[in-house]
């Protein structure tokens, strides 16, 4: 997306912003939803061709709106924003955002989660990145989990999609399938006539 030129601003509003998690209570809410507030209808229409408007609309309607008094400036999360690791903001020239992205929490960070005050939500983790730190912060949580417990040191991902209409397995897909198969039976070679039935190919 590129920025081809600058919009009128409604007179009178502070525009603010920040990040887009955050918490909104129900009667804000209800007032996004329902109102017809002339405040609220021009923001709509400034915000409808923004790019990443979730980093401003909401904060530019509270802080003007009716509820300002409810605005609360702590989004209850920690973050683990390391500038030094890398986010550079190369297209800023031509582009009106950066794209930067939190760096995922590893063990070390554990005490920073531990006394992090009031926040009661933290980003990011990503399992394919670092299990550990999500599985001693359960602990921390919940208690420890017997070490034989099955999966701990795992995760789910899925690659599909509730609009995927793939019917058929591709090739590397089976190919995958068959060699999990084969490891946890300790064969190999060929597919059985159980792998080849449940994967719907000829053996």
């Amino acid at each position: 997306m590129w920025r081809i030129g600058n919009r009128a601003v409604p007179p009178d509003i502070d525009i603010d912003g920040g990040s887009d998690w955050i918490c909104l209570n129900r009667e804000f809410s209800n007032y996004l939803m329902h109102s017809n507030d002339h405040l609220l209808l021009a923001l709509k229409q400034m915000y409808k061709y923004s790019l990443l408007p979730a980093e401003s609309f909401f904060h530019t309607v509270l802080r003007n709106g009716p509820l300002c008094q409810t605005f609360v400036k702590n989004n209850l999360r920690v973050t683990n924003w390391n500038r030094k690791l890398g986010c550079r903001c190369q297209y800023k020239h031509i582009v009106d955002w950066c794209g930067c992205s939190p760096n995922d929490f590893k063990p070390e960070d554990l005490g920073r989660l531990q006394t992090s005050g009031d926040r009661f939500f933290a980003r990011k983790f990503e399992a394919v990145v670092n299990q550990e730190i999500i599985n001693r912060l359960d602990a921390s949580l919940y208690g420890e989990l017997p070490v034989d417990t099955p999966g701990l040191e795992t995760y789910l991902e899925s690659i599909y999609h509730i609009d995927d209409t793939l019917t058929k397995p591709l090739d590397s897909q089976l190919t995958c399938w068959l060699s999990f198969m084969r490891l946890g039976s300790g064969q190999s070679g060929q597919p059985s006539k159980q792998e080849a039935g449940v994967l719907g190919v000829d053996s």
